[in-house]
């Protein structure tokens, strides 16, 4: 009976767009309105009525997205797995280190405390981590872990109480968070794949603050206060994977999301269920996501990972 607090904040995203970007955020933009998505183009005038003292001289326009927002990754986590188990799932506690299989398939799964259930249906939901799962089963899915890392500051009091999400051309970004404080971050494109949960002072204060005060000048005075470093699993083309392993009967996957999880997860949640339950997707052809795409080059490239 108790309800899932996901703590939903409709603060917007605002994507900035210099003459790199523009192009693609006018593809994206003829895309949304097509798909009827609540989107605006704005000018230079409308992007400092959201953000006012923004450097703007070297801004073609902007997309803002006011129906968008930031939510609480645990709540909903722990909304959702309440309902599972009122529904009947079991939750265990455990590492997996083998997929076992037959001649049909998937038989089961071995865990690290020498547990073994026999199953024929195995979801490789493990995210940064779906590669060694899917090895342990002899098959393989092209998903590697890629460090992103995220820093708090504290700014000085000149700073908006309440900033959108907002984007840079650049690549850097920021929010508001609670407390007063900003969370701020950018992809190092040159980070190498691994299990890397160390985060780097040296690049928010070389790299990332930079440009952020460059595009709002009171950002110059922040205080960095701590950071916090995870994982994105990525695919090549930083889509998602779903469906059943061509090698594997049994063997399904969901997989490869490359830091847009957490938005796809309700739906993911369907796909994974009717694949199970009837063979195929029936709410949302996720046929152009099957790991087959990789094999024929088929790949559908992902623009607006951050």
């Amino acid at each position: 009976g108790d309800k899932g607090h996901a703590e939903f904040h409709q603060v917007g995203y605002l994507f900035l767009g210099d003459q790199r970007n523009w192009p693609v955020l006018q593809r994206r933009l003829a895309v949304q309105k097509e798909h009827d998505v609540a989107v605006e183009d704005l000018d230079r005038a409308d992007i400092h009525r959201i953000v006012p003292g923004l450097t703007t001289d070297d801004l073609e326009g902007a997309i803002f997205g006011p129906r968008d927002g930031v939510l609480d990754p645990s709540g909903v986590l722990q909304g959702f797995a309440r309902k599972a188990k009122s529904l009947g799932a079991e939750f265990r506690h455990d590492e997996v280190v083998e997929v076992t299989r037959d001649n049909q398939g998937v038989s089961g799964i071995r865990t690290k405390k020498e547990v073994h259930v026999a199953t024929r249906l195995v979801v490789n939901a493990a995210g940064p981590w779906a590669r060694e799962v899917a090895r342990s089963a002899g098959v393989d899915v092209p998903v590697v872990p890629v460090r992103r890392q995220i820093f708090v500051c504290r700014p000085s009091r000149e700073v908006q109480s309440r900033f959108p999400l907002v984007i840079d051309p650049g690549g850097a970004h920021w929010r508001s968070e609670t407390g007063g404080r900003i969370l701020m971050a950018k992809a190092k494109t040159d980070e190498p794949p691994g299990f890397n949960f160390m985060w780097d002072r040296s690049y928010f204060t070389d790299e990332i603050w930079p440009e952020l005060a460059h595009r709002y000048p009171p950002f110059d005075r922040l205080k960095l206060e701590r950071g916090w470093a995870g994982l994105y699993a990525v695919t090549p083309d930083e889509n998602a994977i779903y469906g059943e392993h061509p090698d594997l009967p049994g063997f399904y996957l969901a997989n490869g999301f490359s830091g847009h999880g957490l938005m796809m997860a309700p739906a993911t949640g369907k796909v994974m269920s009717e694949m199970l339950r009837l063979g195929r997707s029936e709410t949302i052809d996720v046929s152009c996501l099957s790991l087959e795409r990789f094999e024929r080059g088929a790949l559908i490239r992902e623009e607006a990972v951050i």
